[in-house]
This record gives structure tokens, sequence and C-alpha cells, in this order.
């Protein structure tokens, strides 16, 4: 089941949804009732909803980081981009329409400008998971393109063993430039 594409990228999308649904749902548990008189003051409960926003969105980065991370090794970037866009958007679109209604609200409760503030911010905290895994990846060498560049240079050098595989480099260049203080041995 999980060999299917779309699977991974409808459980992504899943997990996605779910991190924030929950994070709406701990958040209305956790809420105390409101008291009329302290309506318009900063109480203990909101700043307790800000840190589990906080949490929340940490969450979604991370899980959409791994993503990247795992997808990276395995795939081109185009495939890796394209799939986890279109799992980053439908968990942004049940995030907005569908998540709301975990907290007791609607989506659009708020007003369309609260919506499309939701809107951009969950696309924004995707998009910055999926960058912050992919780059991991290249940063260390693990990506589907370093290591297929690796094992290219591995062959080429079984091949070609006195080829200069290090371009800008010539050889003995180092031996050189100890005796004549140049990299090329010009005097």
């Amino acid at each position: 089941m999980w060999s299917n594409r779309w699977v991974r990228v409808g459980a992504v999308a899943l997990g996605f949804f779910l991190i924030n649904g929950i994070s709406r749902l701990i958040s209305l548990l956790t809420e105390p009732k409101q008291d009329p008189v302290l309506a318009g003051t900063q109480t203990a409960s909101s700043t307790g909803s800000t840190v589990i926003a906080v949490i929340g969105a940490l969450l979604t980065v991370a899980l959409l980081a791994v993503a990247a991370g795992y997808w990276a090794v395995r795939y081109p970037v185009v495939r890796v981009v394209g799939d986890l866009s279109l799992a980053i958007l439908a968990g942004t679109v049940l995030a907005t329409l569908v998540g709301p209604f975990f907290g007791k609200d609607t989506p659009f409760e708020a007003g369309a400008e609260t919506f499309v503030v939701n809107f951009l911010q969950f696309l924004g905290l995707g998009a910055l998971g999926l960058f912050l895994g992919f780059m991991a990846m290249v940063v260390l060498g693990k990506d589907w393109r370093s290591r297929g560049l690796a094992a290219y240079t591995e062959r080429y050098a079984k091949k070609h063993p006195n080829a200069n595989i290090m371009p800008g480099r010539k050889r003995g260049a180092t031996a050189r430039a100890g005796r004549t203080g140049t990299a090329s041995g010009d005097r």
C-alpha cells in the first residue's frame, strides 16, 4: 500500500490536517469558560492557546521536513517538489476549510481576511518544511542527484585511473606549489 505514490502524498496531507485539527481540539478542551468581565484582557488561556498553536506549527514544519528528506533521497527534485506541493495544498485546504470545526468555529467566522491569512500561513509553513528537509539532504550529499553524481565519479575513476577528476586542479599541483610558490609550477 505504501509503495503507491499517491497514498504517501495523501498521508502527508492527512498528517498536515491532523496536526492542525488536534491543535485546535486541544486548544478548545484546555480553554476555560469565558468570563464576561475579563473578556477584553489577555488571560493564561490565550497564552496557552498561543503555545499550542506554535507547537502545532513547528510539528507541521517538522512533518514536511522529514517527508522532504525522505523523498529527496529517493526521487529527483521535480518529483519531490511536485508531490509535496500537492500534499501541502491539500493539507492547507483541509486545515482551513475543515480544521476550524475541531475548535467549534467555521472557516469564515472571523472574516475572509483571516481565512486568507490562515491559508497563506499554512502554505508558508509547508513550503518552509519542504525547503528545510530538501536542503538538509542536499547539504549532507544524500539527495538523489548528489548520490548519482558521486556514483558517476566513482565509475569514471575506476575506468580512468590517471584522469584528473577534480576540476581546476592539475595533477601534482600541491607538490610543485611547495617548491615554487605557484600552483602551476611556472617560474
